[in-house]
């Protein structure tokens, strides 16, 4: 996608509105000039539509470059742990673990008969939430490093490790693009928890009839946090209806609307207001997901600003196969992803 938008900015046939997995990659954009700020628009009717100060604050900063918004956050959110709550009770655990120490406990106490504690996708994406809540950093600018504390770093990729090849309470997966694995092993009955967000809530209620799916909020380390994701919108500079993309835009996130998306599909938003109506608080399963977002982080932080965020994307991918999933030497692998790291952004 992002390769594509590239070509079309370049030959200045540009649509009028774009989707975009992250701020980070709109970001990207907006710093070569390629996107529409719109700050004109916030100030004329912002207001009305709430945006952006009934946003999430972590959503809105997602979108932002020296002061000025490239974009707005349709939908949100953010990885927290999943479990079914038949195996947890027939196991004795009366309440979801709501730490790292807690979790594993729980994993190895529930890995047995061919079920599997925890199982562990192997999207690198999956490693962020667990790399937030121990307080890592993925770029720190001032000092041109990735994934400082480099301790703190080190001591989740190990942990991530040890739960496939010491512990072995998740299942080793294989490498692939299909993040659906340990969705299917939950619904199967061969894995009891696993870290994933509310876009698998939908296909886990379809497909496992007989799985009882409940939520915990995200594991806590050094800090109660997560990876905050989901999609958002932006208006490439060179749209030719610019006016009617905004307008748009306006209507997408209508409160009204993300509602009806919520009970239609399962989206989960960025507005603090549909966190706080009373459709989402009085579902148990969408309440604990407004819960979690309230504690998400923007994965990329300054990194969105470089522009360099595929790449940065590309060394990830390889640090996490070659560690959690490869079982090599994390402290090596760390240091080679930060040399390419600092390569891709001219450091």
């Amino acid at each position: 996608m992002q390769t594509k938008l590239q070509a079309d900015f370049s030959a200045g046939n540009v649509a009028d509105l774009v989707q975009q997995p992250s701020g980070a990659k709109a970001v990207a954009f907006a710093k070569t000039g390629e996107v529409l700020a719109l700050d004109d628009y916030i100030a004329k009717d912002g207001g009305k539509l709430g945006f952006p100060q009934d946003w999430q604050d972590e959503a809105v900063k997602a979108w932002q470059l020296d002061g000025k918004t490239y974009g707005a956050q349709l939908q949100m959110t953010c990885h927290q742990l999943y479990y079914n709550k038949k195996l947890l009770d027939a196991a004795g655990i009366s309440t979801p673990p709501a730490t790292w120490d807690e979790f594993l406990a729980a994993a190895k106490q529930l890995t047995k008969g061919g079920v599997s504690g925890f199982a562990i996708n192997q999207d690198a994406s999956y490693a962020w939430p667990w790399l937030i809540s121990n307080g890592v950093t993925t770029y720190d600018k001032a000092a041109n490093d990735f994934l400082t504390p480099h301790d703190a770093a080190a001591e989740t990729f190990q942990f991530l490790q040890d739960l496939l090849h010491k512990h072995k309470v998740s299942p080793v997966p294989v490498s692939s693009n299909d993040p659906s694995g340990p969705r299917n092993l939950l619904v199967a009955g061969r894995a009891a928890m696993i870290i994933t967000g509310p876009w698998d809530i939908k296909p886990i209620r379809t497909a496992g009839k007989d799985v009882e799916l409940a939520l915990g909020m995200p594991l806590k380390r050094k800090e109660l946090a997560t990876s905050l994701a989901g999609a958002g919108v932006m208006i490439p500079k060179r749209s030719k209806n610019a006016d009617l993309a905004w307008d748009l835009m306006k209507r997408l996130n209508a409160l009204e609307t993300e509602l009806k998306l919520t009970k239609e599909a399962g989206q989960t938003m960025p507005r603090k207001t549909w966190a706080d109506s009373p459709e989402i608080k009085n579902d148990p399963t969408m309440s604990k997901v407004a819960e979690a977002l309230a504690v998400a982080k923007n994965w990329y932080g300054e990194l969105g600003a470089t522009g360099k965020a595929n790449q940065i994307d590309d060394a990830f991918k390889t640090l996490f196969q070659s560690t959690v999933l490869s079982n090599q030497p994390v402290e090596p692998a760390l240091q080679k992803f930060r040399e390419a790291a600092k390569q891709a952004v001219g450091g």
